[in-house]
């Protein structure tokens, strides 16, 4: 019974190291997206309005605009 067990063991640490050796892929670079930075909501319970507005500058970004900065809380 150990014995079985044992060898199912190692048959399948066997083929998960195989498979990792014949399937292992490098990592490449991404395009690396500009973004607006992290901004501090502080105590105001309004997470939702930063993140719309991070969105829409991060966009405005994509569009030509430099740097954007829009005000959350008007």
């Amino acid at each position: 019974m150990i014995k079985s067990l044992l060898k199912t063991f190692l048959s399948v640490i066997f083929l998960l190291v195989i498979s990792n050796i014949l399937y292992s892929q490098e990592l490449e670079n991404v395009k690396l997206l500009p973004h607006t930075g992290v901004k501090d909501q502080a105590m105001s319970g309004t997470c939702w309005c930063f993140s719309v507005i991070s969105i829409i500058e991060s966009e405005l970004i994509k569009k030509g605009i430099e740097y954007p900065d829009l005000s959350e809380m008007f």
